[in-house]
């Protein structure tokens, strides 16, 4: 679900791609070649009797993309349990019956249709998008009975990367497809609810607009979307955090233009999750956190957070 997020955030500074795109084109070898090896960007927080390893996911990636390492490796293997943004990533079933049920309640809706507000046009537009993205012919109908959020989410990440993102390779999939394989627990760093009520919020006219901003992104808008995926993403599972920082930066320099707060999606979250993490440092062993990698960069990142408790962590 963490995709909903992503989705909302994406159309609210779709205008400014061209912008976000030149900023990542810099050049990189202006840039301190990285010391910690290839692989994900990781931390390691420690205290006398607990290790807990620090990493960010990409929640969708190429086929292509390699991001493991023996250092990675090593540190799963010795964590004894593995904790996500979610506990449900780890069981698709116990996940979609999760959905279904919070979505009476925050999917609950009475209002008009939503092929009632939108144009024709808008309509044939929604319909193509829906249609290219192998959705069921009663899509439509569907979407009309509930909240137009869902609309942005069915709309989803692929639409704006072509479909050559696939969340089958996300990483937080991958490391609870292992951490199934090996009998190690999954837990979560939030529960499932928190993350839907932060993909439901906004009145009905704020979601309808953000719909709306997603289908006036101007010819080629996807293609510098996925150029500045491919950079940003492809720099971060190559172990650099320069040009995902980049694209952290860009995303609240286009909320604060358009009077949109994100605190909620990072700043509050990482507070949240520095609890638990001072929470677990009461107990002993050694636990491998894996979240998204936007959480661990800028000036409200999870780290950040935990420094303000006193709990210090550092590359690794």
């Amino acid at each position: 679900m963490t995709g909903l997020r992503w989705n909302k955030l994406f159309s609210r500074i779709a205008s400014g791609l061209t912008a976000a795109s030149a900023l990542l084109l810099l050049p990189t070898a202006q840039a301190q070649p990285e010391k910690y090896g290839p692989g994900l960007p990781m931390w390691v927080v420690r205290d006398a009797d607990s290790t807990l390893y620090i990493t960010g996911t990409v929640h969708v990636l190429r086929d292509e993309h390699q991001w493991r390492s023996p250092k990675l490796d090593a540190a799963f293997d010795e964590a004894s349990e593995l904790y996500l943004e979610l506990a449900e990533i780890a069981d698709e079933e116990a996940l979609q019956t999760a959905i279904t049920e919070l979505m009476k309640t925050y999917a609950a809706y009475d209002g008009a249709p939503l092929s009632f507000i939108l144009s024709d046009a808008e309509n044939q537009q929604l319909a193509k998008i829906l249609a290219d993205a192998d959705a069921p012919p009663d899509v439509m109908d569907r979407l009309d009975k509930v909240q137009p959020w869902v609309t942005l989410h069915t709309i989803g990440r692929e639409h704006f990367t072509g479909g050559v993102y696939k969340s089958e390779n996300g990483i937080d999939n991958v490391l609870a497809r292992m951490a199934r394989e090996r009998g190690k627990p999954v837990r979560g760093m939030e529960s499932l609810e928190t993350q839907i009520r932060l993909s439901a919020e906004g009145t009905i006219d704020a979601q309808i607009a953000e719909i709306r901003a997603t289908l006036r992104m101007p010819p080629g808008a996807r293609d510098k979307a996925l150029q500045m995926a491919d950079l940003a993403f492809g720099s971060w599972v190559r172990g650099e955090i320069h040009l995902a920082e980049a694209m952290i930066m860009y995303q609240a320099i286009g909320a604060s233009y358009t009077g949109v707060s994100l605190d909620a999606l990072f700043k509050d979250r990482n507070e949240a999750w520095a609890g638990v993490i001072e929470e677990k440092l009461k107990g002993s062993g050694v636990a491998f956190i894996a979240v998204g990698a936007g959480h661990l960069l800028g000036p409200d990142s999870l780290q950040e957070r935990l420094k303000l408790r006193g709990i210090r962590s550092e590359r690794f």
